[in-house]
């Protein structure tokens, strides 16, 4: 049934966000990245009459930026903007977001993936001109650093 399942999009609104549906229930949220603000804010999309209503709203420990969710739709990875961290939050059934765990990888990441299985997140650095991988642990916290980074061509 597709209300079980977990559908991803990305949202164009300042510094990003995904839209997920809820694991189990007939409501999407979004999930918007406020840089500027240093807040997560999550929206439940109101399908009738197509609106946005404002959920819950977090701290970040930086600038949020680039960001993905997990293929179980369990666990939000958020690039913190000059800091040089990713953070790890867990989301509940009711879309609130709670801090796992940062891990701090010395350069702002331009993206950040996870990897099907779920158990890798994959992260490049335009500035640095590198790749990065790090493991995902069953809880969705963080490898404290990364496993591999590979440099790539600094033409």
């Amino acid at each position: 049934m597709l209300s079980t399942l977990i559908r991803f999009a990305c949202v164009a609104c300042l510094a990003g966000g995904y839209i997920t549906n809820s694991r189990g229930q007939d409501l999407t949220r979004a999930i918007v990245s406020l840089s500027s603000e240093r807040l997560l804010s999550v929206y439940s999309i109101e399908t009738n009459p197509g609106s946005l209503v404002l959920e819950h709203q977090i701290e970040t420990p930086g600038s949020p930026g680039s960001s993905c969710i997990d293929p179980q739709g369990k666990y939000l990875y958020v690039v913190m903007k000059g800091s040089g961290a990713i953070a790890a939050y867990s989301i509940g059934d009711d879309g609130n977001l709670s801090l796992r765990n940062e891990s701090d990888v010395g350069q702002d990441a331009s993206y950040v993936r996870v990897h099907p299985s779920g158990t890798f997140l994959f992260s490049s650095y335009y500035a640095a001109c590198q790749l990065a991988v790090h493991r995902i642990a069953a809880d969705g916290r963080l490898s404290s650093e990364p496993v591999q980074v590979l440099k790539t061509d600094e033409k």
